[in-house]
């Protein structure tokens, strides 16, 4: 791209295929092989005259160059081309002037010139201004027909307008150019007589070369054309061409939101986004055509978009619900309401797939009932991709635990068990026959493979590695069907927080601002002693992930451990006096204390052989709920225990059903154990008696909630809500007034406010507490990284890939 904030002399070449949506509607696959190969040669012939394609515009392009005679060579042959069976009707125009350009790309009268000149056109012609004429007419073999003086549209002055005479070129007739949508016709060139309106023949134009040097040209012109049919057209292709499409501030892309937050429509000309809006998040589209994003409607805090196949609705996931919303308007609606594990994919039967429960699962477009689909597996299948023509589906086994170190399987409707095809994530087919997926080490890959057997014949190659992502994970990717790639870098920063007072209004100011720290990216956890003048933190150093306290507001930072292995989810005692945590020095997450002022080592309390995931301390300090580590989409493995230690040797069962129960909290008097669980169908906050959990259960929650707080008076417990009225999606952050009675009773809930999505909150733990006086929250608040999230398209992504493995 030119330099951004600049201006240059150029010359400016706009094309546009004429009625090409009703070409569309008559033959699709053949409009879309027509103008695949049509692009290929503009962007080849554009880059050999040392021109710049700059953007396509669904079926139209604009492409600059520094000098006119090169612009005018390079139309020429494209226009030639176009005209070649079966003909394409093209437009083209050429103005040439000074250029504005920006981050955002090219602007100007010059650039709204060429504009209207290519709409004044007829399939088959090539115009230009006299501007372009001036430069050009004195070369050798050029010839040009004045076609009179035009009041283009938003142009101030009159422009004059030529048409270009070259073997196969149209040259507009007076008549074809009035009511033309570029311009009106002012005066009208001298001599009407050489007009044709059709094919350009000798005889019919003013020479501004010999007849011998036409005829010798033409020659010339006639072989070349041979030998670049030969040469190009062999194996028709699209041009390699790479275009920066982030999106601006205040609508951008978001450093770490989950799932997969791009989509790239069939045709390649149509972006969609998971972008900021209003302290959340909404769907952002984009044609090519356009400069600037706009919102799509009923989209709040959606994730992992997907078109349909004819490119007009989008699927998408909002918390666990799976809805679509048109693209021209109109209200967005619900397929499945719940249970939903991770993005769906719209395949060309009619289908949705989509995981839930560890499975694939599958529901009409239209609606009705959902369907498991797949057979299970050892681990969770994610990331569907429905196969061409209903050979099959390709997903994701991801292993629990270790996500990032998934196997890339492939499934046959009514086969017994899937096929494993490769270690990696997101697996994704491409035509014309190779797998793309992600590795652990952050690199995209591709490999050589067989759709009809479903299988590698090959090995594979690095598409885009580290420096390419910039940190970004290799698993976010997508696909036209036109064989475009889209994808999204990383951030140079790591990871970083700030810890926020947020008060019962949702106002939010910093602990201390002159304070980050990095998290990591494993089970983040922090806690505020009983006083709230310390927080208990994981944090990641140069020495590792250790447990740290922060004296508050602007106190020092202390490291707390020092073991070599993973240390997370710190715990104050109810009398500040010791903090427990989480360590896996003896192998799975097991359950460590030591005192707060440091004076011990830090001991086992518990040692159990599943991974513990949470513990919540009774207010005497005699007794530990305990939640056992699950794994991401597989539903039961999250159970309560409870252990007292110097009591019990082994922890026992306190709730373990084959639900999902999660985020323990004890009330202050110890009385009442407030958790989540999604025994509904959706996760909803409960109260049961504690230790005597079978003797009552109380429902809390009303349309959903997760991660409860009690209040440190006990009257009260606040929890998130992910029913956020029409904006389907948006957290809540509700306080719910309670009364032990018996019988506990719910006596209001009352939403405190929308929780921005820079916000971290866990799905299965609690990351927020309250502080004492019960009048505002410590939370932790993203900083620092999402300015430098982009957004790439490569076009004709499928040539580059059909190279690299020619290697």
């Amino acid at each position: 791209m030119t330099d951004a904030k600049s201006r240059h002399l150029m010359a400016v070449m706009f094309t546009d295929v004429v009625g090409y949506t009703a070409l569309m509607q008559d033959d699709e696959d053949a409009a879309r092989d027509q103008r695949a190969r049509h692009r290929a040669v503009l962007g080849a012939t554009v880059a050999e005259h040392g021109g710049e394609l700059l953007q396509y515009f669904g079926d139209g392009s604009l492409s600059i160059f520094p000098s006119a005679v090169n612009a005018l060579r390079a139309a020429v042959r494209i226009q030639q081309d176009a005209q070649r069976e079966p003909g394409l009707p093209l437009r083209v125009g050429i103005h040439q002037g000074e250029v504005s350009f920006d981050s955002q790309g090219a602007y100007g009268d010059s650039v709204n010139i060429a504009a209207r000149i290519e709409a004044l056109g007829v399939p088959g012609s090539v115009l230009i201004s006299g501007k372009v004429h001036d430069d050009v007419k004195n070369q050798p073999a050029m010839s040009t027909l004045l076609l009179g003086l035009f009041a283009l549209r938003n142009v101030q002055r009159p422009v004059e307008v030529y048409a270009v005479a070259a073997d196969g070129l149209i040259v507009p007739s007076p008549d074809q150019l009035r009511g033309a949508k570029g311009g009106d016709l002012l005066e009208p060139a001298p001599s009407p007589g050489a007009f044709t309106g059709g094919p350009v023949r000798s005889g019919t134009v003013r020479r501004l070369a010999s007849d011998r040097m036409l005829l010798l040209t033409a020659a010339v012109a006639l072989l070349f054309a041979l030998a670049f049919t030969w040469t190009h057209f062999r194996e028709p292709s699209r041009p390699l061409a790479r275009f920066d499409v982030t999106p601006p501030e205040g609508r951008s892309l978001l450093p770490n939101v989950s799932g997969v937050d791009i989509a790239l429509g069939p045709g390649g000309d149509r972006l969609v986004y998971v972008g900021e809006a209003g302290g959340g998040t909404q769907l952002w589209t984009r044609t090519l055509a356009e400069l600037r994003p706009s919102p799509v409607p009923g989209t709040a805090n959606a994730r992992d978009p997907v078109f349909a196949p004819d490119g007009r609705t989008l699927a998408f996931r909002a918390g666990e619900s799976l809805r679509t919303v048109s693209l021209g308007g109109g209200a967005s609606g619900t397929l499945v309401p719940r249970g939903l594990s991770g993005g769906p994919d719209w395949s060309d039967d009619g289908f949705l797939y989509f995981p839930s429960g560890g499975v694939l699962h599958r529901i009409a477009a239209h609606g009705g009932e959902p369907e498991a689909w797949t057979p299970p597996t050892d681990g969770v299948q994610r990331f569907p991709q429905a196969l061409p023509g209903g050979r099959g589906l390709l997903f994701t086994i991801e292993s629990p635990g270790t996500p990032e170190r998934g196997t890339v399987a492939a499934w046959i409707p009514g086969e017994d068990s899937v096929r494993t095809l490769v270690t990696g994530t997101r697996g994704r087919y491409v035509d014309p026959g190779f797998l793309l997926f992600s590795t652990a080490d952050g690199a995209l890959r591709a490999a050589p493979f067989d759709l009809r057997r479903l299988r590698i014949t090959g090995p594979s190659v690095v598409l885009l590695d580290d420096d390419d992502l910039r940190g970004g994970p290799a698993s976010k990717f997508v696909l036209s069907r036109q064989g475009d790639l889209l994808y999204r870098t990383g951030v140079v920063d790591p990871i970083a927080m700030r810890f926020m007072w947020v008060s019962l209004s949702g106002a939010a100011e910093p602990v201390d601002p002159e304070w980050i720290f990095d998290p990591g990216q494993d089970n983040r956890g922090w806690s505020l002693s009983p006083d709230g003048t310390r927080i208990a933190l994981k944090a990641v150093t140069d020495l590792g992930p250790d447990i740290w306290i922060k004296s508050v507001p602007d106190g020092p930072l202390s490291r707390f451990t020092y073991s070599e292995g993973e240390e997370r989810m710190p715990r104050w005692s109810p009398d500040g006096t010791h903090v427990s945590f989480l360590s896996d020095r003896n192998g799975n997450l097991d359950l460590w204390r030591r005192a707060a002022d440091g004076r011990d080592t830090a001991s086992v309390v518990v040692d159990m052989e599943q991974s513990i995931a949470e513990a919540a301390w009774s207010r005497d300090g005699t007794a530990v709920v305990l939640r056992t580590a699950g794994a991401a989409g597989i539903v039961g493995n999250r159970d309560l225990f409870v252990f007292r230690p110097g009591v019990d040797t082994v922890p026992a069962p306190l709730i373990a059903s084959p639900f999902d129960e999660a985020a323990p909290a004890l009330s202050p008097d110890g009385r009442w154990l407030a958790y989540h669980s999604d025994e509904t169908g959706r996760r909803e906050v409960f109260v049961r008696p504690f230790p005597e959990v079978g003797s009552g259960k109380f429902q809390i929650s009303d349309g959903g909630g997760r991660g409860a707080v009690w209040a440190h008076s006990g009257d009260a417990i606040f929890y998130v809500s992910d029913e956020g009225g029409t904006n389907v999606g948006t957290r809540l952050l509700v306080e719910a007034s309670v009364d032990a009675g018996p019988p506990f009773t719910v006596l209001e809930r009352r939403p405190l406010f929308t929780i921005e999505d820079s916000f971290y909150f866990a799905n299965n733990s609690t990351s927020y507490q309250v502080a004492p006086g019960d009048d505002r929250f410590l939370m932790a608040r993203y900083v620092g990284s999402g300015a430098r999230v982009e957004m790439v398209l490569v076009q004709g992504f499928t040539q580059e890939l059909a190279r690299l493995s020619r290697r």
